[in-house]
């Protein structure tokens, strides 16, 4: 259920801000977000930093980027969504994102902030 929205999601994204070598799009990477702690990570479904170079990366790590990501968007399913609007949204939330700019896309066709 997941792998087509978030491709078709990462793969637009990347066509809209195509011209833009300021803009860095990915989808399903380790965003690390302390130096020296492998645990202190997430791996949100697809993410836009505005102000980073638009190169690709293995991982993002928060202490080598200019900033953290501006939008994260995660799929959910019936099975990943208490995951993914619970700790895993809170986890980003606080860690890299504003939390008006988080959102969920439900398996429904709903988003929830």
């Amino acid at each position: 259920f997941q792998f087509d929205p978030l491709t078709y999601a990462r793969n637009a994204l990347r066509d809209y801000y195509r011209d833009r070598s300021d803009v860095y799009v990915a989808g399903n990477m380790l965003i690390y977000y302390e130096e020296g702690n492998v645990k202190a990570r997430v791996a949100p479904d697809v993410f836009v930093v505005f102000g980073a170079p638009a190169h690709d990366r293995s991982s993002y790590l928060l202490w080598r980027e200019p900033k953290g990501p501006d939008w994260v968007l995660e799929v959910t399913s019936r099975s990943t969504r208490r995951e993914d609007q619970g700790r895993k949204r809170t986890n980003a939330a606080g860690r890299l994102v504003d939390a008006q700019d988080l959102k969920a896309v439900t398996g429904t066709g709903t988003t929830r902030s």
